[in-house]
């Protein structure tokens, strides 16, 4: 019996703190989302972001420029950010007409980056 119950009281010490370490990476995780989502905000105006997606730490951003001056701008701000385990980089930046239908040439971009924390 006495077994029994310390086998069991350490089961729910582990799953105990199995649960602390996601609940404190999910929080990390959640800091850095605040942080990235106010740099988005802050884009130029030149510039339009046309999706965000983020799967566990991976991050990309797809969107169109006026100037590929506008994009550096941006991603140099993305960069000074401390969330990052891996900076932002462009992966795609190529000047073709908009999606938006309008007819306008810009520079379509996409930029990626790691989160830190996660698992």
């Amino acid at each position: 019996v006495a077994r029994q119950t310390h086998s069991r009281l350490a089961e729910q010490q582990q799953q105990a703190h199995a649960q602390g370490q996601w609940q404190q990476a999910q929080q990390r995780q959640q800091v850095d989302t605040v942080q990235w989502l106010t740099a988005l905000r802050q884009a130029p105006a030149q510039l339009w972001v046309s999706q965000v997606r983020q799967h566990d730490t991976h991050w990309a951003v797809h969107g169109e420029a006026l100037g590929a001056t506008d994009v550096d701008q941006w991603l140099a701000q993305l960069t000074a950010l401390p969330v990052w385990q891996k900076p932002p980089e462009v992966h795609q930046l190529q000047f073709t007409r908009s999606v938006a239908g309008t007819g306008a040439w810009v520079w379509q971009f996409r930029i990626e980056a790691q989160l830190k924390g996660g698992r």
